[in-house]
């Protein structure tokens, strides 16, 4: 009996300082934490490729703690697909291999403008974020942050689509990437948020000699744009 009045009083501080901590009217500041996930699509492409935009949707959870009112620190953990449609594979691309790979994956890859390539390639990435409040002033409904950070993905999944038929390209890329991100975010009110961020990588993509015949020096390159939900735990 007493475990359980314990349980139900600490229970009941617990919704009450969190309720508390959510309706804070001042500034957010030192220590503040906040949670929010965010939904929404990028716009990607490979670069150097001559590749078409692909669109997909991409999806995150993260975590926001304030260092004074107008820094923050995010850490942040999205999936995300990256690629690039109607990639035309050309027969000069096979002229820095061997003769005896060339001669195979001239065999094995079909090539030019009538056989487009199209790259699927899923990251599960994590990012970690310095991000600038320009003012917080909770009587403004709509306020403005910046942020810059680095973030790194996991190749999960990648498939190279061509006249119908998938390839598994998982093992001729690097298993790993990062990428610097330049983003704004639009806070509206308290909570809603609308979040676009466009990401460079430096790293090329291509691990093996097919990967190079394929994708050559690309990197990837995308734009996303994501609504997202925020609270204040504590």
């Amino acid at each position: 009996m007493k475990k359980s009045l314990l349980f139900a009083v600490l229970f009941s501080f617990t919704i009450n300082t969190t309720v508390q901590a959510q309706l804070k009217e001042e500034a957010y500041d030192l220590w503040d934490l906040l949670i929010g996930g965010k939904v929404g699509a990028s716009a990607s492409t490979l670069t150097k490729t001559g590749g078409d935009v692909k669109i997909w949707p991409t999806a995150g959870i993260y975590t926001e703690v304030f260092v004074n009112p107008h820094f923050s620190m995010t850490f942040e953990a999205a999936y995300s697909r990256k690629g690039a449609n109607n990639v035309i594979v050309d027969e000069w691309k096979f002229g820095n291999l061997s003769e005896e790979n060339r001669q195979l994956y001239q065999e094995q890859v079909p090539y030019g403008s009538a056989h487009p390539y199209t790259f699927n390639l899923d990251y599960m990435t994590t990012s970690y974020f310095l991000k600038y409040y320009i003012k917080q002033d909770v009587d403004v409904p709509v306020q403005l942050a910046f942020y810059t950070g680095l973030s790194f993905g996991t190749l999960v999944n990648a498939r190279a689509k061509v006249d119908d038929t998938s390839h598994n390209l998982k093992d001729h890329l690097h298993g790993g990437d990062f990428s610097v991100p330049l983003g704004v975010e639009v806070l509206l009110g308290r909570n809603f948020t609308i979040d676009g961020r466009w990401n460079w990588s430096p790293r090329k993509l291509a691990d093996s000699e097919l990967g190079d015949v394929l994708l050559g020096p690309a990197r990837n390159q995308y734009f996303s744009l994501t609504l997202g939900y925020k609270f204040l735990v504590f």
